[in-house]
């Protein structure tokens, strides 16, 4: 993932005397307090750093990966185990109050999960049911885009060579225009996505 995932922190203020019992705090877009929107993530899609802020100091995520988060591809809350392979937990850190999760964004739905919280050591577990929408907006390499770049060295190629050498033959200013586009190519080819 590294540097093809869009890095964001959602804090996850627990208040057990409101219906729901916490609210998030992030960048990110929202509709409602809890309802998240995944736009303009890298090619990988969003790592999702979720940090409980628990003013009684009770709750973490515990340390079991597969009890802090279940997820469904439905705009549902999952009721039993479960991840859907675009949305997992990935590792739970910060003495248990940080919980990473990968969203991959590849299709563009409404979706739901369970961020589940424990007092006990994971005897028992609080579920927090938000809802998440991915834009499907991650920005990718597109072909037509590696044409742009390839042609727009080519053209440099090609007038570098006409300003260098004004009596350049054909052949002489087709050969930097190759030698352009390539150049071009690999530029495009070494920025990150």
């Amino acid at each position: 993932m590294g540097n093809k995932t869009k890095d964001v922190s959602v804090t996850v203020h627990l208040d057990l005397n409101h219906s729901p019992p916490f609210t998030f705090e992030t960048s990110l877009p929202m509709s409602g307090k809890n309802h998240l929107k995944f736009s303009k993530g890298k090619a990988d899609g969003f790592l999702i750093s979720y940090t409980l802020d628990d003013p009684g100091n009770t709750y973490t995520f515990g340390s079991d990966l597969n009890q802090a988060l279940w997820s469904t591809s439905e705009a549902v809350c999952p009721t039993s185990p479960g991840q859907w392979d675009q949305f997992t937990a990935q590792q739970i850190t910060n003495g248990g109050m940080t919980l990473v999760v990968h969203n991959a964004n590849r299709d563009k739905q409404d979706f739901g999960y369970t961020l589940r919280i424990t007092s006990d050591g994971g005897n028992s577990y609080m579920e927090l049911d938000p809802i998440g929408t991915n834009d499907n907006s991650n920005l990718k390499r597109t072909f037509g885009v590696a044409v742009g770049a390839a042609v727009a060295g080519a053209a440099v190629g090609y007038l570098a060579t006409q300003f260098a050498m004004p009596a350049a033959t054909s052949m002489a200013a087709l050969t930097g225009a190759v030698i352009g586009a390539v150049v071009g190519f690999g530029i495009y080819s070494l920025m990150p996505a």
